[in-house]
């Protein structure tokens, strides 16, 4: 073979960031093994090189943190269920015997950090309870 084969640009930089990344581990390495570095010192650098990645959301402290907060008001002695749904998603159960209760109890609920939405399943004693023979039918006539 006289005739030299000429690597293309590519290959090239292929081949060049091979070289790198083999040098920069094998860099750690042997400053983990010989140096002045220490595997705790090594551990935080890679973390930092890392992209920093969200904690997980629990779907039990909003909730009962939202309990907490209707357990300190004038909700308490109403019994309105807290449910944790999903991370940041309240549901709230139970029986109160006014509509203006109804609100309060969700406008708590939103206000407590971590709650992004609150469902309110929460139903009126009177309205809520009422039977087909109690309600009365509409006039449609024409």
């Amino acid at each position: 073979m006289s005739r030299k084969e000429k690597l293309s640009g590519g290959e090239v930089l292929g081949w060049s960031l091979a070289g790198l990344t083999a040098g920069v581990l094998g860099g750690i390495v042997l400053a983990a093994w010989f140096g002045r570095g220490n595997r705790r010192r090594i551990k935080r650098a890679i973390r930092q090189w890392r992209p920093a990645t969200a904690p997980a959301r629990n779907i039990a402290t909003p909730a009962r943190s939202t309990q907490a907060a209707r357990d300190s008001s004038d909700l308490r002695q109403f019994k309105v269920e807290v449910i944790g749904v999903m991370p940041g998603v309240v549901e709230l159960h139970g029986w109160v015997p006014s509509r203006s209760i109804r609100a309060q109890a969700a406008r708590i609920a939103a206000k407590v950090p971590g709650i992004e939405r609150v469902v309110n399943c929460i139903l009126v004693r009177g309205e809520d309870d009422k039977t087909a023979k109690d309600i009365t039918p509409a006039d449609q006539s024409a």
